[in-house]
């Protein structure tokens, strides 16, 4: 008689394949863990300060901040096709991309650097 023929064994008493914990569905992965999604939105907001701390100039023209208004110009343009990409994707991870890139990269990009910059 095996261990796992009997029902009242301990549950160390029983291979790993037949723990319940062991066990994976195949929709347990379709959703990532809040983590990975907080640590992807988070990377793309440092990406986006990166971009505009070092390549973006500033440039004003009269009491026009022109830079800060391009780039808000180029955010919308972007967060218009993530979300283009996002609808017509019926990948769950590139969905769940584009709306990180949109919470982390297009938020950063758009207008918060200038905004505290304009209010120190």
């Amino acid at each position: 008689m095996d261990a796992t023929d009997t029902p009242h064994e301990p549950l160390t008493m029983l291979p790993h394949s037949c723990w319940p914990l062991e066990q994976t569905d195949r929709t347990q992965r379709a959703y990532p863990r809040w983590t990975e999604l907080l640590t992807q939105t988070i990377a793309w907001g440092c990406v986006a300060e990166c971009l505009t701390s070092v390549f973006c100039p500033i440039a004003t023209y009269g009491a026009i901040d022109v830079s800060a208004s391009g780039l808000n110009i180029i955010g919308a343009f972007l967060s218009g096709v993530a979300y283009a990409i996002e609808d017509n994707s019926n990948d769950m991870r590139l969905q769940i991309l584009c709306a990180s890139f949109q919470a982390g990269f297009v938020g950063v990009f758009t207008s918060f650097t200038f905004t505290v910059e304009q209010a120190a």
